[in-house]
C-alpha cells in the first residue's frame, strides 16, 4: 500500500549519508528514514545499576517492588516487563502505555502505605494481566484498542478506527486531567 518494506529482527551496523547497513549485510538505501532506537531506562537509572537490569529498567515482582531492595518500588516505565514472545534475535523492550503505568502507580501507592503500616498483604498484577486500554497513533489517524489482558491468551481484543481524530486523544487528557486534579484515582 505505501510500499514499506519491512525487516524484522534486524540489527543496524552503521548509519551513513543515504545508506543503513544491517548486521546481516544488507545494505537499504534511504532519502528519508525513520528509526526507532532501543527503548531503554532513563539515563538517571542506568545510573543505578544495583536497581536495573543492563537495558536500565528495574527488576521488580508483580506488586513492583524491587526484588532486592523492598524499600524501593516502580512503577511505569520504569519498570522491566519481560517479553511474552521469549528471545529474539533482536532484543526489544515492550511499549508500556499510559493506563498500566495509572495502574502499576496505584499497586505502589497502596503497597507503601501497607509497609508503613505493618502489613505485609500487598497487591500484586502483572503486567501482561492488566487491561490494554490505549489510543494508538496510525499515521493519519488514530485507532482504539480495548483487551482483557494486554499478553495473549485473551478473552477479548477490539481494535476500531477512532472517528473522533486528534479529539479522541483531546478528550482522552482532558478526563485524565480532571480526574488527577480532583483525586479521583478510584477511576480507571
Amino acid at each position: 500500500m505505501y510500499n514499506i518494506k519491512w525487516h524484522t529482527e534486524a540489527a543496524i551496523q552503521s548509519i551513513e549519508k543515504e545508506k543503513i547497513s544491517l548486521q546481516d549485510g544488507t545494505e537499504l538505501p534511504y532519502k528519508m528514514a525513520m528509526l526507532m532506537p532501543p527503548f531503554e531506562g532513563a539515563e538517571v537509572m542506568q545510573n543505578s545499576p544495583e536497581l536495573v537490569d543492563a537495558k536500565g529498567f528495574v527488576i521488580c515482582n508483580d506488586g513492583y517492588q524491587h526484588l532486592r531492595y523492598p524499600n524501593v518500588y516502580a512503577a511505569g516505565l520504569a519498570v522491566r516487563v519481560d517479553s511474552p514472545f521469549g528471545d529474539c534475535k533482536v532484543p526489544f523492550g515492550v511499549p508500556k502505555t499510559g493506563y498500566p503505568s495509572d495502574t502499576m502507580g496505584k499497586i505502589v501507592a497502596s503497597n507503601i502505605v501497607n509497609a508503613i503500616k505493618g502489613n505485609q498483604k500487598f497487591k500484586t498484577k502483572p503486567f501482561g494481566k492488566m487491561p490494554g486500554i490505549c489510543i494508538m497513533d496510525a499515521g493519519n489517524k488514530e485507532v482504539f484498542i480495548f483487551t482483557n489482558h494486554f499478553f495473549k491468551p485473551r478473552q477479548f481484543e477490539i481494535i476500531f478506527p477512532n472517528i473522533l481524530g486528534d479529539f479522541g486523544k483531546v478528550i482522552l487528557e482532558k478526563y485524565m486531567m480532571t480526574k488527577n486534579k480532583h483525586g479521583w484515582s478510584f477511576l480507571p
